[in-house]
């Protein structure tokens, strides 16, 4: 078995740790990321100097940087349940704390001022998450959510490159059969044993090829595929424990990818889902204003705008 045991949240700690920044808005119009800055500018300026801040779910910090670099005089911190560095040059200021679920954050009771979260406080569990938040957020302090819409422009990039990448590479699982013909070469077996295992190689391959046929994936999944089929057209030229360590990396990938594509499929929400989420929020005694769709400048939607207060 190749996947072996990780931490929680350890397809966020990969994510993050390649050197994503974009916060979960990675299919977001190339225009967006001017409003999204904007949009955490504005609220980063409503705060008065020395206010404490919480960029919940912060990945890889760029909500965060931007309320710091619109008001220097904030604290702002950003917490995410992935393993993360504590300081990041992209971010100078930020203090980040890793480890830290929705669900059982580390702050202290009434511990900021103000709250926020770019495209992650939706990703934990809600009843859990919406208790911690109003817990940790003091009287008087207000909070932004910019959360998943179902009919985003990012929630169809992710199932437009989800689609093929889950069909060609989990649904026809071109890798299992991959593997058994590099461990008979490397154990020596028949001719026989390997021309029947390769047979099934090539075509679990060419299937997973079929799957892309109608629906134009993202070039990671071309090049995952590529590679397979170089590896089912002459699998003799290829060093066997290379081959399995490699398809072992690989095997990582799909995984990684896979589960935060299904995390952002639970995660994204419809009118009732983000009615429901703002009902919680007022239950645990928030003030919450009627969610509303959030758009870029040219009106592509981009996700689901909610704001709150605490009593004071």
């Amino acid at each position: 078995m190749a996947i072996t045991h990780r931490g929680p949240g350890w397809y966020w700690t990969t994510y993050w740790g390649d050197g994503h920044t974009a916060s979960c808005a990675q299919g977001a119009p190339g225009a967006a990321a001017g409003q999204l800055k904007a949009l955490w500018s504005a609220f980063a300026q409503a705060r008065p100097a020395g206010a404490r801040v919480l960029d919940l779910a912060t990945g890889g910090g760029q909500a965060a940087a931007w309320l710091l670099a619109a008001h220097p005089g904030l604290l702002v911190t950003g917490a995410d349940f992935a393993d993360l560095p504590a300081e990041r040059p992209e971010a100078p200021g930020v203090t980040f704390v890793s480890g830290a679920p929705l669900e059982k954050l580390p702050f202290a009771d009434n511990a900021f001022d103000g709250l926020i979260s770019q495209f992650g406080f939706e990703y934990g569990e809600r009843t859990a998450s919406v208790r911690e938040a109003a817990r940790i957020l003091a009287p008087g302090g207000h909070g932004l959510f910019l959360s998943h819409h179902d009919q985003s422009a990012i929630t169809q990039d992710y199932e437009a490159r989800g689609r093929p990448f889950i069909a060609a590479l989990v649904d026809r699982d071109p890798l299992r059969p991959a593997r058994r013909v590099f461990d008979l070469h490397r154990r020596g077996a028949s001719a026989t044993a390997l021309s029947e295992a390769e047979a099934r190689m090539r075509s679990a391959v060419a299937k997973a090829q079929d799957a892309m046929a109608n629906a134009p994936p993202h070039a990671e999944v071309r090049r995952h595929v590529a590679y397979l089929q170089a590896l089912a057209a002459e699998p003799a030229r290829f060093e066997p424990s290379d081959a399995l360590s490699r398809l072992d990396t690989l095997e990582a990938m799909i995984l990684s990818w896979r589960l935060r594509y299904e995390a952002h499929r639970r995660a994204m929400m419809d009118e009732a889902g983000v009615q429901a989420l703002a009902a919680r929020m007022a239950r645990e005694g928030l003030v919450v204003q009627p969610p509303t769709p959030y758009a870029d400048g040219v009106g592509a939607l981009l996700g689901w705008r909610i704001d709150f207060a605490k009593p004071a």
